[in-house]
């Protein structure tokens, strides 16, 4: 009995901070301030995530990829110092079957439902918008990282496949690929193995 009115007060507590947040367009994400304990939750009001939600491919008989895109609402930040009172964002989430060749090299599919290495939020335009990217690694860490822009391109024919651009940008990286992981071995420097540049196709 005790535990179910602890459960009650802790979900009016929730709910009385969560009437209290303010509501931002996440297209608004980036030029927006924050007053001095504001707790803001950047959300997809308009639904601009919605057109890259679902299933990918890219398959030209050498390389093969199919992402899952997914949307994510009311995720905390990971900011430093939004620890105590964080805001909150919607997002795109991206798992992934990569094949070289017939032989698969990257399967985040069974990756845990918070883990993701492609995700974010910056919208570019109303059919564009970045991500975060990094490639699987069995190492602690990879140490090259990019961004990924994807680029929605509708259908203009009946009954047509809408297609989605791929363009990734690395990014200058500020580890040292002689850093090492705690177990003594070195993060991993290779190159990212999927292609730059590609256009998927929804499924």
């Amino acid at each position: 009995m005790m535990n179910t009115k602890i459960l009650i007060i802790a979900f009016l507590i929730s709910c009385g901070a969560y009437s209290q947040e303010t509501i931002v367009p996440l297209e608004n994400l980036l030029g927006y301030e924050s007053e001095q304990n504001e707790v803001v939750y950047f959300k997809d009001v308009n639904n601009l995530l919605n057109k890259y939600t679902g299933n990918w491919i890219y398959d030209d008989g050498t390389h093969y990829l199919k992402i899952t895109v997914t949307k994510k609402e009311h995720l905390p930040q990971d900011f430093f110092g939004k620890l105590l009172n964080p805001n909150y964002e919607d997002n795109l989430s991206i798992k992934m079957i990569y094949k070289l060749n017939g032989v698969e090299q990257y399967n985040t599919t069974s990756f845990g439902a918070t883990t993701a290495l492609i995700n974010g939020n910056v919208i570019e335009s109303t059919n564009k918008i970045s991500l975060e990217y990094y490639e699987p690694t069995s190492s602690c860490r990879r140490q090259k990282h990019a961004n990924l822009t994807l680029e929605f391109n509708p259908s203009n024919t009946l009954g047509g496949n809408d297609t989605l651009g791929w363009t990734r940008t690395s990014r200058i990286s500020y580890v040292s690929p002689n850093t090492e992981c705690p177990d003594g071995t070195l993060v991993d420097s290779s190159d990212f193995i999927i292609p730059a540049n590609l256009v998927l196709s929804r499924e």
